[in-house]
């Protein structure tokens, strides 16, 4: 069995068990749970994911599922901070955001990554710049701020070189 499919079923496992627990009595058979995931794709393949989750899950714990696709993270973070989203997959950065109004019920982690998250510096061919401390007062391009590889991650690694990006670099999304 690959590596991802082990960690679907042990989400789906981990969901499962928590609404399970969860709804086990009759007075929440009437509410529709929403489902979803960050847009990392296109809504179709964001539906083609969940549907089968969501499906599996109403038909293990008796509940009513519907899957929602969001066009864009802070269309997705916005719900997650209105509690409109029942089951989200999202992503640390947006978990940290939102959780005044959300709890992490269960993590995921892969065999490829690990817990660890990984980006990249790139600099143009002609740069001077050798060591992380130069990138002090540059430019810096970032995926966008609710990404934890794209934002969080690197903001971290900088912070630890002793750089705040938020006021010693010019951020561009």
């Amino acid at each position: 069995m690959s590596p991802e499919n082990k960690r679907i079923r042990k989400m789906i496992f981990y969901f499962f068990l928590i609404f399970h627990l969860i709804c086990s009595g009759s007075a929440f058979s009437e509410k529709i749970y929403r489902i979803s995931m960050i847009p990392r794709h296109s809504p179709d393949e964001i539906l083609k994911s969940i549907t089968p989750l969501a499906d599996y899950l109403a038909d293990q714990v008796k509940i009513k599922i519907t899957p929602v696709v969001f066009r864009d993270y802070t269309e997705f973070e916005k719900h997650m901070k209105l509690g409109t989203i029942d089951i989200g997959f999202g992503n640390a950065t947006i978990y940290v955001r939102s959780s005044g109004m959300q709890e992490a019920v269960a993590t995921a982690v892969d065999n490829l990554g690990g817990d660890k998250v990984r980006g990249l510096i790139i600099l143009r061919k002609q740069s001077k710049i050798e060591s992380i401390p130069e990138l002090r007062n540059k430019k810096i391009c970032i995926v966008g701020k609710t990404s934890a590889a794209g934002y969080l991650s690197p903001k971290l690694l900088l912070m630890n070189q002793g750089i705040d990006i938020e006021r010693e670099a010019s951020i561009i999304e």
